[in-house]
Protein backbone atom coordinates (compact mmCIF):
# COMPACT_ATOMS: atom_id res chain seq x y z
CA UNK A 1 0.00 0.00 0.00
CA UNK A 2 2.86 2.38 0.83
CA UNK A 3 4.58 1.76 -2.50
CA UNK A 4 1.33 2.34 -4.41
CA UNK A 5 0.75 5.58 -2.50
CA UNK A 6 4.26 6.85 -3.31
CA UNK A 7 3.75 6.00 -6.99
CA UNK A 8 0.50 7.99 -7.11
CA UNK A 9 2.20 10.91 -5.37
CA UNK A 10 5.02 10.91 -7.95
CA UNK A 11 2.49 10.84 -10.81
CA UNK A 12 0.65 13.82 -9.31
CA UNK A 13 3.87 15.76 -8.73
CA UNK A 14 5.11 15.22 -12.32
CA UNK A 15 1.71 16.31 -13.61
CA UNK A 16 1.92 19.49 -11.51
CA UNK A 17 5.44 20.21 -12.81
CA UNK A 18 4.28 19.71 -16.40
CA UNK A 19 1.25 21.97 -15.94
CA UNK A 20 3.36 24.65 -14.27
CA UNK A 21 5.91 24.42 -17.10
CA UNK A 22 3.24 24.81 -19.77
CA UNK A 23 1.76 27.75 -17.88
CA UNK A 24 5.16 29.48 -17.69
CA UNK A 25 5.75 28.80 -21.41
CA UNK A 26 2.38 30.33 -22.32
CA UNK A 27 3.12 33.32 -20.09
CA UNK A 28 6.56 33.73 -21.68
CA UNK A 29 5.22 33.57 -25.24
CA UNK A 30 2.36 35.92 -24.42
CA UNK A 31 4.76 38.44 -22.88
CA UNK A 32 7.10 38.18 -25.87
CA UNK A 33 4.19 38.69 -28.27
CA UNK A 34 2.98 41.78 -26.38
CA UNK A 35 6.50 43.24 -26.35
CA UNK A 36 6.82 42.55 -30.09
CA UNK A 37 3.53 44.31 -30.78
CA UNK A 38 4.66 47.31 -28.74
CA UNK A 39 7.90 47.41 -30.72
CA UNK A 40 6.13 47.14 -34.07
CA UNK A 41 3.59 49.82 -33.13
CA UNK A 42 6.40 52.15 -32.09
CA UNK A 43 7.91 51.68 -35.58
CA UNK A 44 4.62 52.45 -37.31
CA UNK A 45 3.70 48.86 -38.17
CA UNK A 46 -0.02 48.32 -38.71
CA UNK A 47 -1.00 44.65 -39.03
CA UNK A 48 -4.29 45.54 -40.69
CA UNK A 49 -2.31 47.08 -43.55
CA UNK A 50 0.38 44.43 -44.02
CA UNK A 51 0.51 40.69 -43.57
CA UNK A 52 -3.15 40.65 -42.59
CA UNK A 53 -3.80 38.47 -45.69
CA UNK A 54 -0.81 36.15 -46.03
CA UNK A 55 -2.52 34.22 -48.83
CA UNK A 56 -1.92 37.14 -51.18
CA UNK A 57 1.58 36.66 -52.52
CA UNK A 58 2.61 40.31 -52.77
CA UNK A 59 2.13 40.72 -49.01
CA UNK A 60 4.79 38.40 -47.71
CA UNK A 61 7.78 39.73 -49.65
CA UNK A 62 8.23 43.40 -48.94
CA UNK A 63 4.81 44.70 -47.89
CA UNK A 64 1.29 45.11 -49.21
CA UNK A 65 1.62 48.57 -50.73
CA UNK A 66 4.81 48.46 -52.78
CA UNK A 67 4.78 52.19 -53.46
CA UNK A 68 4.67 53.11 -49.75
CA UNK A 69 8.23 51.82 -49.25
CA UNK A 70 7.30 50.66 -45.72
CA UNK A 71 8.99 47.37 -44.86
CA UNK A 72 7.93 44.76 -42.33
CA UNK A 73 10.62 44.64 -39.61
CA UNK A 74 10.11 40.90 -39.29
CA UNK A 75 11.39 40.46 -42.83
CA UNK A 76 13.59 43.46 -43.52
CA UNK A 77 16.49 44.06 -41.07
CA UNK A 78 16.45 47.84 -40.77
CA UNK A 79 19.97 47.90 -39.37
CA UNK A 80 21.46 46.89 -42.74
CA UNK A 81 23.43 50.00 -43.75
CA UNK A 82 23.69 49.13 -47.44
CA UNK A 83 19.95 48.68 -47.78
CA UNK A 84 19.21 51.94 -46.00
CA UNK A 85 21.65 53.77 -48.27
CA UNK A 86 20.05 52.25 -51.37
CA UNK A 87 16.58 53.20 -50.15
CA UNK A 88 17.74 56.79 -49.70
CA UNK A 89 19.26 56.77 -53.19
CA UNK A 90 15.97 55.52 -54.63
CA UNK A 91 13.95 58.31 -52.99
CA UNK A 92 16.38 60.99 -54.19
CA UNK A 93 16.45 59.47 -57.66
CA UNK A 94 12.67 59.53 -58.00
CA UNK A 95 12.58 63.15 -56.87
CA UNK A 96 15.33 64.25 -59.28
CA UNK A 97 13.73 62.24 -62.11
CA UNK A 98 10.41 64.08 -61.86
CA UNK A 99 12.18 67.42 -61.37
CA UNK A 100 14.30 66.82 -64.47
CA UNK A 101 11.28 65.76 -66.49
CA UNK A 102 9.41 68.92 -65.50
CA UNK A 103 12.37 71.22 -66.23
CA UNK A 104 13.10 69.48 -69.49
CA UNK A 105 9.61 69.94 -70.85
CA UNK A 106 9.27 73.49 -69.56
CA UNK A 107 12.50 74.37 -71.33
CA UNK A 108 11.93 72.68 -74.67
CA UNK A 109 8.31 73.81 -74.90
CA UNK A 110 9.34 77.47 -74.78
CA UNK A 111 11.28 77.40 -78.02
CA UNK A 112 12.51 74.64 -80.30
CA UNK A 113 16.02 75.38 -81.41
CA UNK A 114 17.08 74.26 -84.85
CA UNK A 115 20.01 71.88 -85.19
CA UNK A 116 22.24 71.35 -88.15
CA UNK A 117 21.81 67.83 -89.45
CA UNK A 118 25.56 67.53 -89.93
CA UNK A 119 26.22 68.32 -86.24
CA UNK A 120 23.75 65.66 -85.09
CA UNK A 121 25.13 63.01 -87.42
CA UNK A 122 28.72 63.78 -86.39
CA UNK A 123 27.76 63.38 -82.73
CA UNK A 124 26.04 60.03 -83.43
CA UNK A 125 29.11 58.59 -85.14
CA UNK A 126 31.22 59.44 -82.07
CA UNK A 127 28.92 57.70 -79.59
CA UNK A 128 30.66 54.30 -79.79
CA UNK A 129 34.13 55.65 -79.15
CA UNK A 130 35.17 52.59 -77.10
CA UNK A 131 34.57 48.85 -77.56
CA UNK A 132 31.51 47.65 -75.64
CA UNK A 133 30.90 44.26 -74.08
CA UNK A 134 27.12 44.59 -74.22
CA UNK A 135 25.30 47.14 -76.36
CA UNK A 136 21.66 47.57 -75.32
CA UNK A 137 19.53 48.76 -78.24
CA UNK A 138 16.29 50.25 -76.91
CA UNK A 139 13.52 50.66 -79.45
CA UNK A 140 11.68 53.89 -78.65
CA UNK A 141 9.25 56.29 -80.31
CA UNK A 142 9.61 60.10 -80.52
CA UNK A 143 6.91 60.78 -77.91
CA UNK A 144 8.31 58.48 -75.21
CA UNK A 145 10.71 60.97 -73.63
CA UNK A 146 9.52 60.11 -70.11
CA UNK A 147 10.27 56.42 -70.60
CA UNK A 148 13.75 57.20 -71.88
CA UNK A 149 14.41 59.53 -68.96
CA UNK A 150 13.31 56.85 -66.47
CA UNK A 151 15.73 54.35 -68.02
CA UNK A 152 18.57 56.90 -67.85
CA UNK A 153 17.82 57.47 -64.17
CA UNK A 154 17.73 53.75 -63.35
CA UNK A 155 19.34 50.72 -65.02
CA UNK A 156 20.40 52.68 -68.11
CA UNK A 157 22.63 55.10 -66.23
CA UNK A 158 26.02 55.24 -67.89
CA UNK A 159 29.05 54.36 -65.78
CA UNK A 160 32.20 55.89 -67.25
CA UNK A 161 35.60 54.55 -66.23
CA UNK A 162 38.14 57.06 -67.52
CA UNK A 163 41.14 54.74 -67.50
CA UNK A 164 39.30 51.84 -69.09
CA UNK A 165 39.76 51.16 -72.80
CA UNK A 166 36.30 49.56 -73.08
CA UNK A 167 32.78 49.87 -71.67
CA UNK A 168 31.01 47.04 -69.94
CA UNK A 169 27.60 48.11 -71.25
CA UNK A 170 26.01 51.01 -73.08
CA UNK A 171 22.35 51.95 -73.63
CA UNK A 172 21.31 53.60 -76.91
CA UNK A 173 17.81 54.64 -77.96
CA UNK A 174 16.85 54.16 -81.60
CA UNK A 175 14.08 56.45 -82.82
CA UNK A 176 12.53 57.02 -86.22
CA UNK A 177 11.34 60.39 -87.54
CA UNK A 178 8.10 62.00 -86.45
CA UNK A 179 5.79 63.66 -89.00
CA UNK A 180 5.21 66.41 -86.41
CA UNK A 181 8.04 68.94 -86.83
CA UNK A 182 7.68 70.21 -83.24
CA UNK A 183 8.04 66.69 -81.80
CA UNK A 184 10.96 66.02 -84.11
CA UNK A 185 12.64 69.18 -82.84
CA UNK A 186 12.25 68.01 -79.26
CA UNK A 187 13.83 64.66 -80.10
CA UNK A 188 16.79 66.41 -81.71
CA UNK A 189 17.33 68.59 -78.63
CA UNK A 190 17.09 65.54 -76.38
CA UNK A 191 19.65 63.77 -78.59
CA UNK A 192 22.08 66.68 -78.31
CA UNK A 193 21.73 66.85 -74.53
CA UNK A 194 22.04 63.17 -73.62
CA UNK A 195 24.03 61.85 -76.60
CA UNK A 196 22.41 58.43 -76.45
CA UNK A 197 19.80 58.73 -79.24
CA UNK A 198 20.26 57.47 -82.78
CA UNK A 199 17.83 59.07 -85.24
CA UNK A 200 16.84 56.72 -88.05
CA UNK A 201 15.74 57.99 -91.44
CA UNK A 202 12.25 56.44 -91.54
CA UNK A 203 8.80 57.26 -90.18
CA UNK A 204 8.34 55.76 -86.72
CA UNK A 205 5.21 53.57 -86.61
CA UNK A 206 4.30 49.89 -86.29
CA UNK A 207 4.27 49.29 -90.04
CA UNK A 208 7.92 50.26 -90.32
CA UNK A 209 9.07 48.32 -87.25
CA UNK A 210 10.83 45.54 -89.17
CA UNK A 211 12.62 48.10 -91.30
CA UNK A 212 13.50 50.08 -88.16
CA UNK A 213 15.18 47.08 -86.51
CA UNK A 214 17.16 46.36 -89.66
CA UNK A 215 18.25 50.02 -89.85
CA UNK A 216 19.27 49.75 -86.19
CA UNK A 217 21.38 46.67 -86.94
CA UNK A 218 22.92 48.43 -89.92
CA UNK A 219 23.90 51.45 -87.80
CA UNK A 220 25.40 49.31 -85.03
CA UNK A 221 27.34 47.20 -87.54
CA UNK A 222 28.83 50.31 -89.12
CA UNK A 223 29.56 52.32 -85.97
CA UNK A 224 30.09 50.13 -82.89
CA UNK A 225 32.53 47.45 -81.84
CA UNK A 226 30.64 45.21 -79.46
CA UNK A 227 30.52 41.53 -78.54
CA UNK A 228 26.87 41.10 -77.62
CA UNK A 229 23.68 43.01 -78.42
CA UNK A 230 20.47 43.14 -76.42
CA UNK A 231 17.47 44.38 -78.37
CA UNK A 232 14.66 45.58 -76.10
CA UNK A 233 11.85 48.17 -75.82
CA UNK A 234 11.43 51.29 -73.70
CA UNK A 235 8.73 49.65 -71.53
CA UNK A 236 11.10 46.89 -70.44
CA UNK A 237 13.31 46.68 -67.36
CA UNK A 238 16.80 45.22 -67.81
CA UNK A 239 18.75 43.71 -64.93
CA UNK A 240 22.19 44.44 -66.33
CA UNK A 241 24.09 42.74 -63.51
CA UNK A 242 22.31 39.42 -64.06
CA UNK A 243 22.55 39.69 -67.83
CA UNK A 244 26.27 40.48 -67.79
CA UNK A 245 26.91 37.52 -65.49
CA UNK A 246 24.98 35.30 -67.90
CA UNK A 247 27.00 36.54 -70.87
CA UNK A 248 30.24 36.09 -68.97
CA UNK A 249 29.32 32.44 -68.45
CA UNK A 250 28.70 32.09 -72.19
CA UNK A 251 32.25 33.13 -73.01
CA UNK A 252 33.02 33.81 -76.67
CA UNK A 253 29.83 32.75 -78.46
CA UNK A 254 29.67 33.51 -82.17
CA UNK A 255 26.16 32.16 -82.73
CA UNK A 256 24.22 33.19 -79.63
CA UNK A 257 20.55 34.04 -80.28
CA UNK A 258 18.56 33.67 -77.08
CA UNK A 259 15.45 34.89 -75.28
CA UNK A 260 11.83 33.79 -74.92
CA UNK A 261 11.30 31.59 -77.97
CA UNK A 262 7.96 31.45 -79.76
CA UNK A 263 7.44 28.00 -81.24
CA UNK A 264 5.08 27.01 -84.07
CA UNK A 265 3.36 30.38 -84.30
CA UNK A 266 0.84 30.43 -87.19
CA UNK A 267 1.17 32.99 -89.95
CA UNK A 268 -1.90 35.27 -89.68
CA UNK A 269 -3.69 35.54 -93.01
CA UNK A 270 -6.37 38.01 -91.93
CA UNK A 271 -5.68 41.33 -93.72
CA UNK A 272 -7.38 43.29 -90.92
CA UNK A 273 -4.85 42.07 -88.32
CA UNK A 274 -1.73 44.10 -87.61
CA UNK A 275 0.11 40.75 -87.62
CA UNK A 276 -1.05 39.99 -91.15
CA UNK A 277 1.49 38.01 -93.15
CA UNK A 278 0.60 37.70 -96.84
CA UNK A 279 1.49 34.46 -98.67
CA UNK A 280 3.47 36.49 -101.19
CA UNK A 281 5.84 37.43 -98.35
CA UNK A 282 5.86 34.14 -96.44
CA UNK A 283 4.21 30.98 -97.75
CA UNK A 284 4.53 28.35 -94.94
CA UNK A 285 1.66 27.89 -92.47
CA UNK A 286 3.86 28.32 -89.40
CA UNK A 287 6.52 30.94 -88.77
CA UNK A 288 10.05 29.80 -88.09
CA UNK A 289 10.88 29.79 -84.34
CA UNK A 290 11.83 33.26 -83.19
CA UNK A 291 12.63 35.11 -79.98
CA UNK A 292 10.13 37.67 -78.62
CA UNK A 293 11.17 41.18 -79.54
CA UNK A 294 10.76 42.63 -76.04
CA UNK A 295 14.21 41.34 -75.17
CA UNK A 296 16.67 39.07 -76.93
CA UNK A 297 20.45 38.76 -77.07
CA UNK A 298 22.54 37.92 -80.10
CA UNK A 299 26.24 37.76 -80.86
CA UNK A 300 27.33 40.93 -82.62
CA UNK A 301 29.18 39.05 -85.33
CA UNK A 302 25.81 37.75 -86.56
CA UNK A 303 24.94 41.26 -87.79
CA UNK A 304 26.84 40.93 -91.04
CA UNK A 305 25.21 37.65 -92.20
CA UNK A 306 21.78 38.94 -91.02
CA UNK A 307 22.09 42.11 -93.08
CA UNK A 308 23.34 40.10 -96.05
CA UNK A 309 20.38 37.72 -95.78
CA UNK A 310 17.99 40.66 -95.54
CA UNK A 311 19.35 42.20 -98.76
CA UNK A 312 19.27 38.85 -100.53
CA UNK A 313 15.67 37.93 -99.60
CA UNK A 314 14.16 41.30 -100.47
CA UNK A 315 11.06 40.43 -98.38
CA UNK A 316 10.45 41.36 -94.75
CA UNK A 317 7.81 40.01 -92.43
CA UNK A 318 5.74 42.84 -90.89
CA UNK A 319 6.32 41.32 -87.42
CA UNK A 320 9.81 42.51 -86.48
CA UNK A 321 10.81 39.68 -84.12
CA UNK A 322 9.42 37.02 -86.48
CA UNK A 323 11.35 38.70 -89.30
CA UNK A 324 14.60 38.33 -87.33
CA UNK A 325 13.73 34.68 -86.68
CA UNK A 326 13.21 34.18 -90.40
CA UNK A 327 16.59 35.73 -91.20
CA UNK A 328 18.24 33.61 -88.50
CA UNK A 329 16.70 30.53 -90.11
CA UNK A 330 18.17 31.59 -93.46
CA UNK A 331 21.68 31.67 -91.97
CA UNK A 332 21.16 28.39 -90.03
CA UNK A 333 21.05 29.92 -86.54
CA UNK A 334 18.62 28.33 -84.10
CA UNK A 335 17.17 30.26 -81.14
CA UNK A 336 17.76 29.02 -77.59
CA UNK A 337 14.97 29.46 -75.07
CA UNK A 338 15.75 31.26 -71.82
CA UNK A 339 12.92 31.90 -69.35
CA UNK A 340 14.82 34.72 -67.65
CA UNK A 341 13.89 36.86 -70.67
CA UNK A 342 10.31 38.20 -70.49
CA UNK A 343 9.24 35.60 -67.90
CA UNK A 344 5.73 37.06 -67.54
CA UNK A 345 4.99 37.49 -71.23
CA UNK A 346 1.78 35.48 -70.99
CA UNK A 347 0.61 37.02 -67.70
CA UNK A 348 -1.97 39.77 -67.39
CA UNK A 349 -0.68 40.73 -63.96
CA UNK A 350 0.59 44.18 -63.04
CA UNK A 351 4.14 44.63 -61.83
CA UNK A 352 2.71 45.78 -58.50
CA UNK A 353 0.57 42.66 -58.06
CA UNK A 354 3.43 40.16 -58.21
CA UNK A 355 5.78 39.09 -55.42
CA UNK A 356 8.73 41.52 -55.68
CA UNK A 357 11.23 38.69 -55.27
CA UNK A 358 10.12 37.39 -58.67
CA UNK A 359 12.10 40.28 -60.17
CA UNK A 360 15.48 39.46 -58.65
CA UNK A 361 16.56 36.74 -61.10
CA UNK A 362 15.16 37.67 -64.57
CA UNK A 363 17.22 39.51 -67.18
CA UNK A 364 14.44 41.43 -68.96
CA UNK A 365 10.93 42.22 -67.67
CA UNK A 366 8.27 43.74 -69.91
CA UNK A 367 5.35 46.07 -69.16
CA UNK A 368 7.18 48.39 -66.74
CA UNK A 369 6.14 52.05 -66.40
CA UNK A 370 8.44 54.96 -65.57
CA UNK A 371 8.09 54.75 -61.78
CA UNK A 372 8.48 50.98 -61.99
CA UNK A 373 11.84 51.34 -63.74
CA UNK A 374 13.28 53.28 -60.81
CA UNK A 375 11.54 51.15 -58.17
CA UNK A 376 12.77 47.86 -59.61
CA UNK A 377 16.32 49.11 -60.16
CA UNK A 378 16.93 50.14 -56.56
CA UNK A 379 14.78 47.57 -54.78
CA UNK A 380 16.26 44.64 -56.65
CA UNK A 381 19.57 45.87 -55.26
CA UNK A 382 18.01 46.01 -51.78
CA UNK A 383 16.58 42.50 -52.09
CA UNK A 384 19.94 41.27 -53.34
CA UNK A 385 21.88 42.92 -50.50
CA UNK A 386 19.41 41.69 -47.87
CA UNK A 387 18.85 38.01 -48.71
CA UNK A 388 16.45 37.51 -45.79
CA UNK A 389 13.70 39.25 -47.78
CA UNK A 390 13.58 36.75 -50.59
CA UNK A 391 14.41 33.78 -48.38
CA UNK A 392 11.19 34.54 -46.57
CA UNK A 393 9.29 34.75 -49.85
CA UNK A 394 10.68 31.59 -51.44
CA UNK A 395 10.16 29.65 -48.21
CA UNK A 396 6.41 29.86 -48.79
CA UNK A 397 6.58 29.16 -52.52
CA UNK A 398 8.80 26.09 -52.73
CA UNK A 399 6.28 24.25 -54.91
CA UNK A 400 6.81 26.73 -57.72
CA UNK A 401 9.76 27.76 -59.82
CA UNK A 402 9.44 31.53 -60.07
CA UNK A 403 9.36 33.41 -62.30
CA UNK A 404 8.13 30.96 -64.95
CA UNK A 405 4.61 30.42 -63.65
CA UNK A 406 1.26 32.18 -64.01
CA UNK A 407 -0.97 33.24 -62.42
CA UNK A 408 -0.25 34.46 -58.87
CA UNK A 409 -0.29 31.68 -56.30
CA UNK A 410 -3.26 32.02 -53.92
CA UNK A 411 -2.90 28.67 -52.18
CA UNK A 412 -0.85 29.80 -49.15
Amino acid sequence: MLVESNSNTMKISWKCVRDIGIAFLILYLSTKYILLQIQLNSQGYKPEERFSQPNISSYYAVGSDLKSQQYDPRVFPLYEKEAIILEGMFRKRVSSFYEKYKQYYERINKKIRGFKKVTLQKMEHQICSKPIDLLIMVNSSPLNVKRRLAIRYSWGERVIKLKSTREQSRVLFFIGRSTDLEIQGKVEEEAMEFQDIISLDLIDDYKTLSAKVMETFHWVYGNCKTYFILKTDDDCFVNKDNLLEFLQRQGVRETLYTGRVQWAMPAIRDPSSKFYVPKTTYEPVFLHPYVSGGGYVLSANLLKPILKSDRKSGKRLPIEDANIGNLMHNINIKPSDNRNFLPFIYCNISVWDRPPCDYVEPYVIHGVDEYGQLWLHYHIKIMTHVPSICKHSKKHRHKFQPPTYCPVDLSL
